[in-house]
C-alpha cells in the first residue's frame, strides 16, 4: 500500500520570498515566473550583467535618479 505524502501547509518562494501553498513535494517557487527568473539569474553571463548595470547607471545619472 502506498502511503500518502503530506505537504507542508505553506512554503517561502526561493526567488521572491512570497508565502505560498505547495502543490508538489519539492516545489521551491510560487510561480513559473519566479522559477524562470531564478534560472535566468543563475545562468546569466556576469559580463553582460555588468554591462547592463553600467548602462543603467548612465541612464539614472541623466535622469537625476539616485540609488
Amino acid at each position: 500500500m502506498i502511503k500518502p505524502v503530506t505537504l507542508p501547509a505553506s512554503a517561502i518562494c526561493d526567488d521572491c520570498g512570497a508565502k505560498f501553498k505547495k502543490i508538489r513535494k519539492h516545489q521551491r517557487f510560487c510561480s513559473a515566473r519566479c522559477r524562470i527568473n531564478a534560472w535566468r539569474t543563475a545562468t546569466a553571463d556576469p559580463q553582460k550583467i555588468s554591462e547592463i548595470d553600467r548602462r543603467l547607471k548612465v541612464v539614472e545619472k541623466k535622469l537625476g535618479i539616485t540609488t
